[in-house]
């Protein structure tokens, strides 16, 4: 009986360990997936400037795109990509672009 308990202890304590493990996989994956969301949004608006990109929606996930300054000829594109009604975890990317003339 000593032995079942102690070997019920340790599963416990690994079972535990497990699950905390699975929900950190889950949060990088999403973390990932919202990082490649951003950069692509980002690399589109670089090629385009397309003032449509500001907002979006693609499946479950959402973003938002703002520019901000035109100094020293570089404007600055913030991309924030989220989950829609995953973790509360957004990844902000900034990249700056060279100013287009006009």
């Amino acid at each position: 009986m000593v032995a079942m308990a102690i070997l019920a202890l340790v599963l416990g304590a690994a079972m535990g360990g497990v699950g905390f493990t699975v929900g950190q996989v889950g949060q990088r994956s999403d973390a990932a997936w919202a990082t490649e969301l951003a950069r692509s949004v980002a690399d589109e608006f670089a090629v385009t400037r397309d003032a449509a990109l500001a907002e979006g929606v693609e499946g479950p996930w959402r973003w938002s795109l703002s520019q901000s300054g035109a100094e020293n000829g570089l404007v600055e594109v913030t991309v924030t990509a989220w989950r829609d009604g995953g973790r509360d975890q957004a990844v902000t990317l900034s990249v700056l672009l060279p100013e287009v003339a006009r």
